[in-house]
C-alpha cells in the first residue's frame, strides 16, 4: 500500500464512519515507513533516493508527534545492477518487475500481521503491481486499489513505442499480460481520483476493460469546482513520466 493509499483510506474512514469511530479503529495502527530506492523510470541517478529526504526532515517523529505509531524499517533490498535503457516497449526492463517482486516481498509479511500499515516512499506510480500482489496473497478478502495520480497511466505497451513502467501501470494492473504473474484485478476492483490528464489506452476498448472511475470525480464535474480550479493554479507542473 502507498503512502497515498494509506492516507486515502483514512480519509475515506473518516467521511464514512464519523471522527470519532475512525480514530478509535485507527489508534492501534502501526504505520512501517520503507524507502524504494528505484529509479527503472528515469535514465538518470538521483531518483532513487526520495527516501532519504523524508528522513532529512524527520518524517517518522512528525508522525509520532501527532499521535501515530510509527517506524522505520529502512529501505527496501533491490538490486543496484539493474538495467537502464530506452528499448521498447517498457523502459529498463525488467527492472521493474524486479522492484515490483522485491517490493511484494518485502510487504506481504507485514500484511500478515495485524494492524501494520506500510506506508512506501520512494519508487514510481507502477510499484502498484508490487504492493497489489502482496495484498492479494496476504488477505483473503477482494482488494480495491484507490488509485491516487495526475495522470490516467493505463497507456498500453507498444512495440515501437518506449514507455515507462508508471505510464503503463494501470493498464498492467487491470490487464492480463507477460509484464506480471498476476492474476490482474478487475476493472470494478480500480478507482481513478485526482486525474486531469484523461484516459490515453489504445487497446482500452470498451468500458468493462477500463479502470472504473466514480462519476462524481470525472474532469469534467471536478474542473466546475473553485476548490479543484484553485488547487490547478497553486500546483507545480508536473515531471514527464
Amino acid at each position: 500500500m502507498s503512502t497515498a493509499a494509506a492516507i486515502g483510506a483514512e480519509v475515506f474512514a473518516l467521511q464514512t464512519r464519523g471522527h470519532a469511530l475512525a480514530m478509535t479503529d485507527a489508534s492501534p495502527r502501526t504505520y512501517r515507513t520503507l524507502g524504494v530506492p528505484l529509479r527503472a523510470g528515469s535514465l538518470l541517478p538521483g531518483n532513487e533516493n526520495d527516501a532519504q529526504a523524508y528522513r532529512e526532515v524527520e518524517f517518522v517523529s512528525r508522525l509520532q508527534a501527532v499521535g501515530c505509531k510509527a517506524i522505520d524499517d529502512g529501505d527496501v533490498a533491490i538490486p543496484s545492477y539493474l538495467p537502464h535503457h530506452s528499448i521498447p516497449p517498457i523502459r529498463s526492463w525488467p527492472a521493474p518487475r524486479i522492484a515490483w517482486e522485491c517490493v511484494r516481498d518485502r510487504v506481504e509479511p507485514l500484511l500478515r500481521q495485524p494492524n501494520q500499515v506500510p506506508l512506501l516512499i520512494g519508487c514510481d506510480c507502477s510499484v502498484v503491481i508490487g504492493t497489489t500482489e502482496a495484498l492479494m496473497r496476504a488477505s483473503g478478502q477482494d482488494v480495491h486499489v484507490l488509485y491516487v495520480d495526475g495522470d490516467f497511466d493505463d497507456a498500453a505497451p507498444e512495440s515501437g513505442r518506449c514507455q515507462s513502467a508508471a505510464s503503463c501501470a494501470v493498464w498492467l494492473l487491470t490487464h492480463d499480460s507477460p509484464f506480471w504473474t498476476g492474476p490482474p484485478l478487475r476493472p470494478s476492483q480500480v478507482s481513478v481520483f485526482g486525474w486531469t490528464n484523461s484516459s490515453r489506452s489504445k487497446l482500452s476498448g470498451t468500458s468493462s476493460t477500463s479502470p472504473a472511475l466514480h462519476p462524481r470525480y470525472t474532469d469534467r464535474t471536478c474542473r466546475r469546482r473553485p476548490w479543484f480550479r484553485g488547487q490547478r493554479s497553486r500546483t507545480a507542473p508536473r515531471r514527464a513520466k
